[in-house]
C-alpha cells in the first residue's frame, strides 16, 4: 500500500510539473505567433498570458468533468484562487516590501475581481453549478474584457512585428497535447490518492493541485517583486483570479453540471471570500509591509491546515 500510494504521489507531482512547464511553453510560443499576426502587445497580455497563466487550471476541469470528477473543479478554482491571494500576493509583498496599484486598476478590475467572488459563492449555495450559470458566468467575463478593451487604444506602435515559423507551430500543437497529458495525469492522480488514502478528491484538488497549478502565477509575481515592479505582481493575480472564477468554472459546467462538496461551500468559499476582502483593502490601503506578507503565508498555511482537519 506504501509504495502505491508513493507512486501515485510521484506521478501526481511529475504531472503537476509537466502541465506548469506545458504551459510555459505554450504561452512563449503562442506570444511569438500573436506578435506574428500583428496583435499589440497590450492584446496579448489579456489574451493569450492571462489565458496562458491560467491553462493548469482551465485542462485540468475540463478533464476533471470529462471523468465524471466534477468536484474536482470548484475545489481548484477556489484553492488557486485562495493560493493567489494569500500565497503569492504573500510571498511578493516579503520581497518587494511595498505595494503599487494604479487608480485605473482599482477603478475598473477590482470591482470585477470582487465581483466574481461574489458571483461563484452565489452560484454555489444550491450544490450545483450548471449550464445557466455557466452561461451568466461567461457573458460577466466577456463585460469585463469590453471594458479593459475600452480602456486601452490599441495603436500601430505598439504592434511588434516578429516572424513566426513552421516550428513554432508545431511547438505550440505539441506543448498544448503535453498540457493535455499533464491534465490528464493529475486528474488520475487524485482519484487514486484519494480512494487509497481515504481522503476527498476536492480536498487533494483544493490544496495539492490547487497549489501546483498556481505556480505560473506564483513564479511570475516573484520574478516581478525581484525587480519591483509590484504592480504586475498584484495585477497578475487578479486578473488570474477573475479568470479562474467566471472562465475555468464556466466552461468546464457547459460540458456537465459541477457539484460542489459540502466542504468547499462551508468553509474553502468563505475562506476565498475572505482573501478576497483581504487584498481589496490592501490594495485600496496601498501600504503593506514584510509582517503583512507573512501573515499571509501563514493564514494560506492555516486554510491547508483546516482543509485537512
Amino acid at each position: 500500500m506504501g509504495l502505491i500510494v508513493v507512486f501515485w504521489l510521484a506521478m501526481l507531482i511529475i504531472s503537476l510539473f509537466a502541465l506548469v512547464k506545458s504551459s510555459d511553453y505554450f504561452i512563449i510560443y503562442a506570444e511569438k505567433i500573436g506578435n506574428y499576426f500583428n496583435l499589440s502587445s497590450f492584446v496579448i497580455g489579456v489574451t493569450i498570458l492571462a489565458i496562458g497563466t491560467s491553462l493548469p487550471e482551465l485542462v485540468s476541469s475540463i478533464v476533471a468533468v470529462l471523468k465524471k470528477h466534477s468536484e474536482i473543479v470548484i475545489a481548484d478554482v477556489v484553492g488557486s484562487n485562495v493560493a493567489n491571494i494569500f500565497l503569492v500576493i504573500g510571498v511578493a509583498i516579503i520581497i518587494s516590501k511595498k505595494i503599487s496599484i494604479s487608480k485605473k486598476t482599482l477603478k475598473l478590475h477590482l470591482p470585477f475581481f470582487i465581483g466574481s467572488a461574489l458571483f461563484l459563492f452565489a452560484a454555489s449555495l444550491n450544490n450545483i453549478f450548471g449550464f445557466f450559470e455557466a452561461m451568466v458566468f461567461l457573458s460577466f467575463f466577456a463585460t469585463y474584457l469590453f471594458f479593459v478593451f475600452r480602456e486601452k487604444a490599441i495603436t500601430p506602435d505598439e504592434i511588434v512585428h516578429e516572424k513566426a515559423t513552421a516550428r513554432d507551430f508545431f511547438l505550440l500543437a505539441v506543448s498544448a497535447f503535453f498540457i493535455y497529458l499533464g491534465a490528464n495525469y493529475v486528474i488520475k492522480s487524485v482519484v487514486r490518492l484519494s480512494f487509497l488514502l481515504g481522503i476527498g478528491k476536492e480536498i487533494i484538488a483544493v490544496s495539492a493541485v490547487a497549489f501546483g497549478t498556481s505556480l505560473p502565477e506564483l513564479m511570475v509575481s516573484v520574478a516581478a517583486a525581484k525587480k519591483g515592479n509590484s504592480a504586475m505582481a498584484f495585477g497578475n493575480v487578479l486578473g488570474s483570479n477573475i479568470f479562474n472564477s467566471l472562465v475555468v468554472m464556466a466552461v468546464p459546467a457547459l460540458i456537465s453540471d459541477i457539484i460542489v462538496p459540502f466542504n468547499i461551500l462551508f468553509y474553502a468559499i468563505p475562506s476565498m471570500l475572505a482573501a478576497t476582502l483581504a487584498y481589496s483593502l490592501l490594495a485600496m490601503r496601498k501600504k503593506a509591509g514584510f509582517f503583512v506578507g507573512i501573515m499571509f503565508v501563514l493564514f494560506y498555511l492555516a486554510f491547508l491546515g483546516f482543509m485537512f482537519c
